[in-house]
């Protein structure tokens, strides 16, 4: 029988969509992934760690040279969203 902090670590997660239809999967504990089939949790290889430690330092050295320009923009795209939201009142 499983002890109550496993039944905590392993819960399930529910989001809705914009349609209103449910998804329903397993929220895993820090170290932990889902399973390729997604029914069980089982811990992050150190070989899997590295490389994901890897690929982030290497993201934030491409985002830090995508420099001011991507901030405008970014900023420029947000502003013309928030008025078309507006517009609809959301």
């Amino acid at each position: 029988m499983m002890s109550f902090s496993e039944f905590l670590s392993e819960a399930f997660m529910v989001k809705v969509d914009s349609t209103g239809a449910k998804t329903r999967r397993l929220k895993c504990p820090d170290g932990y992934k889902l399973n390729d089939a997604g029914t069980a949790c089982v811990p992050i290889a150190s070989s899997e760690k590295q490389v994901n430690r890897i690929a982030s330092k290497k993201a934030i050295r491409t985002k830090r040279a995508e420099g001011a320009s991507l901030k405008k923009r970014v900023k420029i795209k947000t502003a013309r969203a928030m008025k078309f939201r507006k517009r609809y009142g959301l």
